[in-house]
């Protein structure tokens, strides 16, 4: 018998960049009758309410990795909670918010053997601040540096919020990569098109 797996996507970003927001866009843009699971790293910065007594209703499942840690390092862990999660919630699509850190290493454990049997690993979209791109403290850190060259689709956010020429640098930047990008859009307010989680497919 075939096993359908189930799409999951990595929401990435720096702190404050709007990952929240743009979690919860793409959750009430999400297909009708889908279910669709949220797995966040309880350090995050994605502060989704996952105690709420609604929590699991309209179809939105939310959990936290046990112990707060989503990285290579605790596998274990995250293997535990994904197959609980899985399991218990079927859903139709898994959005994961790993925070901080190990992105790579997060990417080669969701590809793995055991785990891709039942996960398939679409796009992982990082959500860009300009004015945090255009600041050289944060730019020039690796974990920081890491989301932007592992990503898929980069979304230069809050644009609303930055300059003419932080829009502009950032735009450079990112059409600069090499190999290029599968998708770079602009938006505001997190808005996001869930089409853009399918995009390597």
């Amino acid at each position: 018998m075939t096993v359908t797996r189930v799409p999951a996507n990595l929401i990435t970003g720096f702190l404050g960049a709007g990952k929240t927001t743009a979690i919860l866009s793409l959750l009430a843009a999400r297909p009708a009758g889908e279910r669709w699971a949220v797995l966040i790293n309880e350090f995050g910065a994605a502060r989704i309410d996952v105690a709420s007594p609604g929590n699991g209703a309209n179809g939105i499942v939310v959990r936290e990795v046990a112990g707060g840690c989503i990285c290579c390092t605790g596998q274990v862990t995250m293997h535990v909670t994904l197959t609980r999660l899985l399991r218990t919630t079927r859903p139709d699509r898994l959005l994961i918010e790993p925070g901080l850190g190990h992105l790579a290493g997060i990417i080669n454990f969701l590809r793995d053997t055991q785990m891709a049997q039942a996960l398939e690993l679409r796009a992982t979209v990082c959500i860009i601040d300009p004015r945090q791109y255009a600041d050289p403290g944060i730019a020039a850190r690796e974990d920081y540096r890491e989301q932007v060259r592992l990503a898929d689709v980069l979304v230069i956010n809050r644009r609303d919020l930055a300059t003419p020429d932080e829009l502009a640098m950032t735009g450079r930047a990112a059409a600069g990569f090499s190999p290029p990008k599968l998708a770079i859009v602009e938006t505001g307010r997190g808005k996001l098109d869930p089409a853009l989680l399918d995009v390597n497919i």
